[in-house]
């Protein structure tokens, strides 16, 4: 154990002194918001990955996979489709990084109004803290546990949980790796821990590989109830209204309406050097977690078989025995995976694995900690000041709102019920500024006819429908209905109300998005505006930046020709290899998703058969997804140095601080003459 320590002490000890180093580089609060736009596309990938991932996803999935098995994994294989086609075609990525603004409220301010973007920075930064604020305290629980540390200490005749602890420590060095260079420190680290995960993964994969064996994994996987299959996705209980075309076909609209909606981590938005980095960034990062997310599925699957399969009752046992003392049996679920993991994995490796855990607590730490510290300054307060800040006061600014984040999610932290209510939570604070917040980008970024009444109108109607529906299923339907009924049996209607809520989730937010878009585009047709100059926003045309883009002359394509323009003057035969083979990738499975789902459904498909393809798809996986490992750490630390050579050579442009003035960004003033395109 104490060698599991010493290499979680030097993981951390390592990232604050890269940290430290970044500080030399943030000269600007440019560069603290966006890295001085500087990022190259495979750095960003990594560190946006890592950001992104964070541990109560991680601890969702691994409940998820344990319940389902691989039969969750079925399902899901047509979506990788449609997530691959919104990368290669840039979808609001990169318009979004054309605009050159710092966060998605300054955009808003550009398209819209100032009052537009005060009222969306207010609504993202109080969905976004009440979010994050149970981010520290999951980490910190898991850490507590994993590393067989004392539920609570006694000093000067006080009693502390050790979380409390934990997650102290873990928030304070979060604000350290933060506040050190701003989004630059955050980059770095980020593509250092993500790198890092991706390497103790690719271990793991192997000591998996030798440890057991897939008989012996598949003895485990079929005791599981009948109905209730691990291995066959046509014998879990799937009721087929649940994942008809329908089911596919409103997933991938609510993709589309959400995508860049949440603002987690916003500073990656704005970080790519030019737009079609930030395209590439999105369609490289259907690569960075392949070997992720199949260790992730593998550690859930040899869990359940070896909790299940008496050959492994010398493991099960010791993992019951602990999992059984924790009090909440909704926290038993969520760490169930982890703990069996820990009686698995030797010394040595479970540090390896803590310490990738930990690091994931970081990296979403960190970008949650930039991101409402910086929407706070820069959307709410900023907008009202008359008088410009200089550079070092507008920094300071940002890190004492940094530091407020942490000390409210510290907090938060230590008085909310961590039991069932945790997913509800999130889903609740996420829909709050997502559910409205979709329509506004996409009508800024691709009609010229939105107006700021439709951008109104069209949030507000889908962040009530949202709140409204969220509530109705998840509070009042479960929770005061029975109450109700029970209360006044004479009202027939009450009596005649379905016990579940009667529209499932899915359905809701294809409803409420509609309803938002339609309010959107009937309001700003009525508003009778003058077209909104958007080449001017877009920075195209007679506004184009010579540094922006490849060849700012030719005229960008558009419409659905860019779902075919991989040999774009954007794009060498590099970019072209990279989206045709992620594209056939992702088809390969979906083809394979359709005919696997023809075939079982009319002639049926044996469990042999279904077992052989899920070690095929382990296997074929973690091949390619080591290859990834080595590009992407190749390419990464190659923008690494990039980045640092180019922050060395930028000049400091104050104006580019996140002020706009009327409809364009006021540091487009301040750019060079000779950067224009005449």
């Amino acid at each position: 154990m104490y060698f599991d320590w010493l290499i979680i002490v030097v993981v951390i000890t390592i990232l604050m002194m890269v940290a430290g180093i970044t500080k030399k580089y943030t000269r600007s609060v440019s560069d603290f918001l966006s890295a001085n736009r500087c990022a190259g596309r495979y750095m960003l990938s990594v560190a946006d990955g890592m950001a992104g991932v964070g541990v109560v996803n991680i601890l969702a999935v691994c409940e998820m996979y344990y319940k389902k098995g691989f039969c969750s994994n079925w399902w899901m294989s047509l979506m990788g489709l449609v997530i691959v086609i919104m990368a290669v075609t840039g979808w609001i990525t990169y318009r979004f990084r054309e605009t050159r603004a710092m966060t998605m409220a300054q955009f808003f301010e550009i398209r819209y109004s100032k009052r537009f973007r005060i009222f969306s920075g207010i609504v993202s930064w109080t969905a976004g803290i009440l979010n994050f604020g149970v981010f520290p305290v999951v980490t910190a629980r898991l850490i507590v546990y994993l590393m067989d540390m004392p539920t609570s200490i006694t000093a000067a005749g006080f009693t502390l949980p050790m979380y409390a602890i934990v997650m102290f420590i873990v928030l304070l060095v979060s604000v350290y790796l933060t506040t050190s260079g701003g989004q630059i420190s955050i980059m770095v680290t980020d593509f250092l821990q993500g790198s890092f995960a991706n390497v103790v993964f690719f271990i793991l994969a192997i000591f998996m590989i030798i440890k057991f064996s897939w008989t012996d994994v598949l003895d485990g996987l079929v005791q599981a109830p009948q109905g209730q299959s691990m291995i066959n996705p046509f014998k879990n209980n799937v009721d087929g209204s649940d994942f008809s075309i329908s089911f596919f076909i409103a997933w991938a609209f609510i993709t589309f309406y959400c995508y860049m909606a949440w603002q987690g981590t916003q500073g990656f938005y704005s970080s790519a050097k030019n737009p079609h980095e930030a395209k590439m960034a999105r369609v490289i990062a259907n690569w960075r977690m392949v070997l992720l997310w199949t260790m992730v599925l593998v550690f859930s699957v040899v869990a359940f078989a070896v909790l299940n399969n008496p050959k492994y009752g010398f493991i099960a046992e010791p993992a019951n025995k602990f999992i059984s003392q924790i009090s909440d049996t909704q926290v038993q679920e969520q760490l169930r995976v982890p703990i069996v993991l820990k009686y698995i994995l030797p010394t040595g490796l479970i540090g390896l694995f803590c310490a990738v855990l930990i690091c994931m607590g970081l990296a979403t730490g960190q970008s949650n900690l930039h991101s409402w510290g910086s929407i706070f300054i820069q959307d709410i307060i900023m907008p009202f000041r008359k008088k410009p800040l200089s550079s070092r006061q507008h920094l300071l600014l940002l890190k004492i709102s940094i530091i407020g984040v942490a000390v409210f999610a510290f907090c938060f932290g230590l008085v909310f019920p961590l039991k069932d209510y945790l997913m509800m939570w999130l889903t609740i604070t996420g829909s709050i500024y997502v559910g409205g917040g979709g329509i506004a980008i996409i009508g800024g970024l691709y009609w010229k006819r939105g107006t700021t009444a439709g951008a109104w109108c069209g949030m507000i109607t889908g962040l009530l429908l949202s709140v409204i529906g969220i509530v109705l299923q998840n509070i009042i339907w479960p929770f005061l209905l029975p109450g109700l009924k029970e209360s006044y049996p004479n009202i027939m209607w009450l009596k005649d109300l379905p016990i579940k809520f009667p529209v499932n989730g899915m359905t809701m937010s294809v409803l409420f998005a509609l309803a938002a878009i339609i309010i959107y585009v009937v309001v700003s047709l009525l508003s009778k505006t003058p077209y909104f100059n958007m080449d001017r926003m877009l920075h195209r045309g007679e506004y184009a930046i010579k540094s922006e883009h490849v060849n700012v002359k030719a005229e960008p394509v558009r419409g659905w020709k860019v779902l075919f323009n991989w040999g774009g003057v954007e794009f060498n035969r590099a970019d072209n290899f990279i989206c045709c083979f992620t594209v056939g990738w992702q088809m390969f499975w979906m083809i394979a998703f359709v005919i696997g789902s023809i075939c079982a459904i009319t002639i049926g498909i044996p469990d042999k058969l279904w077992s052989s393809w899920w070690l095929f798809g382990i296997i074929i996986n973690s091949l390619v997804g080591a290859v990834a490992v080595v590009w992407l750490l190749i390419g990464g630390f190659r923008d690494l140095f990039a980045m640092f050579d180019s922050l060395k050579m930028a000049q400091i442009d104050e104006s580019d601080d996140g002020r706009v003035v009327k409809d364009h960004n006021l540091a487009d003033k301040e750019i060079n003459t000779c950067e224009k395109v005449v």
